[in-house]
């Protein structure tokens, strides 16, 4: 996080962020010791400083027209959001509530209360001397360090996913200094740390500032309103949660004449639509931009929510169209502000009227005060015959907005943008290559293994750590380089474990696919480094006497290289035998041959580009020894118990062999998981930016879950 934060002084924090023309924020007169009661506030703990502060503001009515107050954290969430209390905030004084507690997601400005402990400041530079006899070793201060800056992030990384921001304020007290903190999704910029009771007017200007500002100063999404429980689209969101018995199964199957009508909705998108439906979070309707028009979709909790702060930040939900009262999926994500970065909504209009299939389907998008949108809706294939239908479940790729025309050379941009874990090697140790066709196989096959790992059945114990270990390279300077993913695609040319030791099974053709795969990448590396080398080489072929400096020599230059030369006696380490014997090896070793054998150069042909993996792929599926429940148990969502989620019983010795010869192929048994789990497995692989991203450009998107209908929105 440190090269994502930038220190601000508080003169340029003011007039950059918090001095809006409407306000007149000459300083007031305010008691010249507001904060008295905390002149120990080193000493107390972190309860105690958030009760004397909060006692404190409110006694001085340091927020005029609102409110510092304490929250609970109620909110069905993750088992990380449930490890972070939200301590308090700055709330509208019309939205506390007679009795109990505000609602966490009212909030307009985040406070964050830690105990003083030396060194603890995350945004500190750390230049303190640890010394004797203290209470803390240097390693519990640095781990009380890490834990505050990762609760504070997990803080900001909630409201982000909650309420609908573009940047969000942060007052961070450490005993009785502050800091102002403002968060966006290309960073941090905070304010120096100052002692709050000697500078008591400093803060309090700080807090009427804050306390002041429109819901625009704050970040807050003007597009975006926020729903009550008496709100009109509050009860239609309840009421068309309910169960229809209109609802079609999405089982796969041959469907029956009738059965399916012009319009209708699947079983699963409602089930979904009321699973985000929360209790604790908040709903909002939310405004998108259809060309000269606007359009309203009624939003509850994400169906995916990002992991972190910084980066690209991809929402999605099932959302309810307010003009046709049909579900559609919406997308909300950020985007490089980059000219070689084309709208997602203008590729896949190009590809829709080419007619390009397995690809979202447009309906609508433009922009929402600087806000992509984009619309894609499921696929329903009846058979060519024309005279019976099926239900049949296929994949999208969606994504658009990072692709680049063939034609038009633009392969580089200025920032490489994507999802680092599936980005091949190649581009991983040279972001400066441009993307070929092996690169992008590549990126197919690492997210083939994420969710093969994730969500299919093998004999590895534990999916989260293999996944982790594979992807992700402990204390390496690049954490997506270096780890078991270099390793087994440059090198090994299979997929391992390291507990137990042996090879990653999973007891049906995946095996065979995958091996498949990586022997092909493996082999490809082999060559692409044998003909780096051999480029590097010189050509000693063509050296010739006539290219020694001494041959060109005449006269006095000639008589003078003819002279014999004057030797140095080295002394003899005839004596020394092991020096003997090293010397006696080194001649003797021969480095290994690399080069690339004809079977390598084979293997390495598969992938240079489409054919080998399409032929492979669709042989495979049609294998009759994909077995009807390789997918592991839908785990239940998680909620606010903090405990870990529970990882899958160890399965057996898988038996499958994936050499001798195949049996004759056979069409596929249909499995029956649920799209639903199919939809939340592939969302799980959203981009996360390098922390130094440059400016971003929001963007909302919206796909259709009903029949396909292509077109602009209206």
């Amino acid at each position: 996080m440190a090269k994502s934060v930038v220190q601000l002084d508080y003169d340029g924090f003011f007039r950059a962020f918090l001095s809006p023309p409407y306000i007149n924020f000459r300083p007031k007169r305010a008691s010249p010791i507001p904060f008295s009661q905390l002149k120990c506030a080193n000493d107390f703990t972190e309860d105690s400083i958030s009760q004397h502060f909060i006692t404190a503001v409110r006694t001085h009515h340091l927020t005029p027209e609102s409110t510092l107050a304490t929250t609970l954290f109620d909110a069905l969430s993750t088992n990380r959001e449930a490890k972070h209390k939200i301590q308090a905030g700055i709330y509208r004084s019309t939205d506390i509530p007679k009795r109990g507690h505000p609602h966490w997601a009212d909030q307009k400005v985040s406070f964050q209360f830690t105990r003083y402990v030396a060194g603890v400041d995350p945004f500190e530079p750390r230049k303190f001397k640890f010394g004797f006899g203290e209470d803390c070793t240097e390693t519990g201060r640095e781990l009380e360090r890490e834990t505050l800056c990762e609760h504070i992030y997990a803080i900001a990384e909630l409201l982000f996913a909650a309420q609908h921001r573009v940047f969000l304020f942060m007052v961070l007290i450490i005993g009785r200094r502050f800091r102002l903190l403002r968060w966006d999704r290309a960073g941090v910029i905070v304010t120096p740390s100052v002692d709050y009771v000697e500078q008591s007017i400093l803060l309090c200007d700080c807090l009427r500032r804050l306390s002041l500002l429109d819901d625009i100063s704050l970040g807050f999404d003007p597009t975006a309103t926020r729903l009550r429980p008496r709100d009109s689209d509050f009860l239609r969101m309840d009421a068309t949660a309910l169960d229809d018995p209109r609802d079609v199964d999405h089982t796969e199957r041959r469907i029956e004449e009738d059965e399916i009508g012009d319009t209708f909705v699947f079983r699963y998108v409602r089930s979904s639509f009321r699973d985000s439906l929360s209790a604790g979070w908040p709903r909002y309707q939310l405004r998108v931009r259809d060309c000269d028009d606007t359009r309203d979709f009624l939003v509850g909790k994400p169906l995916h929510l990002p992991s972190g702060v910084i980066g690209r930040g991809t929402r999605g939900y099932v959302a309810l169209d307010c003009k046709t009262q049909r579900f559609v999926w919406l997308k909300d994500a950020w985007r490089a502000c980059d000219l070689a970065t084309d709208r997602e909504g203008d590729i896949l209009g190009k590809l829709n009227l080419a007619g390009v299939a397995n690809v979202p389907t447009l309906l609508c998008h433009g922009d929402v005060q600087e806000q992509m949108t984009i619309t894609d809706e499921w696929w329903i294939r009846p058979d060519e015959d024309g005279k019976s239908r099926s239900m049949v479940w296929t994949g999208i790729l969606a994504d658009w907005e990072l692709a680049k025309p063939i034609d038009t050379g633009r392969s580089l941009q200025a920032h490489r943008v994507g999802t680092h874990q599936f980005m091949s090697v190649n581009l991983l140790s040279d972001p400066f290559r441009p993307v070929t066709v092996p690169d992008e196989l590549e990126s197919f096959f690492h997210a083939l293994v994420y969710f093969s790992v994730r969500y299919l059945r093998s004999n590895c114990p534990s999916p989260t750590s293999w996944i982790n270990s594979y992807f992700l390279a402990s204390g390496m300077p690049d954490m997506y380089l270096g780890g078991m993913k270099t390793a087994m695609i440059q090198d090994e040319g299979r997929l391992t474990m390291l507990l137990p030791p042996g090879p990653l099974l999973f007891n049906s053709p995946m095996d065979k696919l995958l091996s498949g795969l990586i022997k092909g990448f493996t082999a490809h590396y082999k060559v692409m480094a044998h003909e780096l080398e051999q480029s590097r080489s010189p050509s000693w072929s063509s050296s010739s006497a006539a290219s020694s400096p001494d041959a060109a020599k005449t006269g006095p230059q000639a008589a003078a290289a003819a002279r014999p030369k004057t030797l140095v006696v080295l002394p003899s380490f005839s004596d020394d035998p092991e020096l003997v014997a090293a010397l006696a090896a080194r001649k003797a070793y021969k480095p290994p041959d690399t080069t690339p054998t004809a079977e390598d150069r084979e293997l390495a042909h598969r992938v240079e580009d489409h054919d080998f993996a399409l032929d492979f792929i669709a042989t495979l599926l049609r294998h009759k020894g994909w077995p009807d429940d390789d997918r592991t148990p839908v785990l239940p969502v998680p909620t606010s118990d903090p405990r870990p989620e529970p990882e899958p019983e160890p399965e057996p010795e898988p038996q499958f062999a994936s050499g001798g010869t195949d049996p004759e192929p056979a069409p596929k048994r249909r499995r029956r998981a649920t799209p639903k789990a199919k939809t939340t497995g592939a969302l799980a692989q959203t981009t996360r930016p390098p922390a130094t991203a440059p400016r971003m450009r929001k963007q909302t998107r919206a796909v259709s879950r009903s029949k396909s209908r292509p077109g602009r929105r209206s």
